[in-house]
């Protein structure tokens, strides 16, 4: 069963995406959650993830994916992930690298949180952190996740220029 902020979570996705994504579509850390991330995207995806597991297609470091050919991703999915990355602007301009001309972005981090370790924990972004983390991205739309009346997460979905 999702928790309530993966369900709001999966709602404002949902509410700003149109089914079906640009394939080739990458969950970026997203082991272990791969019901979840079909709901919302379809089932069309793989998973990468630094960590190994039984539903990782591709062991990577989303802040040097040199394996990763330029515009290879049509969709990269990036769902509770950036708190985790030490280098969060590498791995936005890795991530601008691999997409494809149109390609999507979606990202979603907590906000109000507790402090929570896999492997670390660094990082805290509001909508307008994460705006000036992809500005290269063409800003579709950018805000809070709301629980309860509360603002417990950001988000931002855009898309790479197609030039």
């Amino acid at each position: 069963m999702p928790s309530v902020i993966r369900i709001a979570t999966g709602s404002v996705i949902k509410e700003h995406i149109t089914l079906p994504v640009p394939q080739p579509a990458v969950d970026f850390g997203g082991a272990g959650l791969r019901a979840w991330t079909a709901s919302i995207i379809g089932s069309e995806f793989e998973t990468w993830d630094m960590q190994p597991g039984p539903e990782v297609s591709r062991r990577v470091d989303v802040c040097s994916m040199r394996e990763v050919k330029d515009k290879a991703i049509g969709t990269a999915l990036c769902v509770s992930l950036l708190e985790h990355v030490r280098l969060p602007w590498r791995a936005s301009r890795e991530l601008h690298r691999v997409l494809k001309p149109g390609g999507l972005i979606i990202v979603t981090v907590p906000f109000k949180h507790d402090y929570h370790k896999a492997p670390d924990d660094y990082w805290r972004f509001s909508p307008m952190g994460l705006r000036v983390l992809f500005e290269p991205f063409t800003n579709e739309v950018a805000g809070w996740i709301n629980k309860g009346g509360a603002d417990v997460g950001a988000y931002f979905i855009g898309r790479k220029a197609d030039h």
